[in-house]
């Protein structure tokens, strides 16, 4: 049986562990591994690169409750 891992475990000495991918809400397009920071958005804690956050930060957006 395989054990499943959780955001933020560590895979045992030995393994290397699998990228985690950009997931911009708004660019389904990104498979970038730079992770940036990571969003929280309608419950789900969403990572962002660093290239998709330097967009997101440039827009003239307000975050509203939509987003929660």
């Amino acid at each position: 049986m395989k054990k499943h891992l959780k955001l933020g475990e560590s895979f045992p000495k030995g393994n290397l562990a699998p990228r985690e991918r950009c997931a911009n809400p708004w660019n389904g397009e990104c498979n970038n591994t730079d992770i940036a920071l990571y969003i929280y958005l309608k419950g789900s804690k969403l990572p962002i690169c660093r290239s998709c956050w330097n967009e997101i930060a440039d827009k003239d957006i307000e975050w509203g409750e939509e987003f929660t």
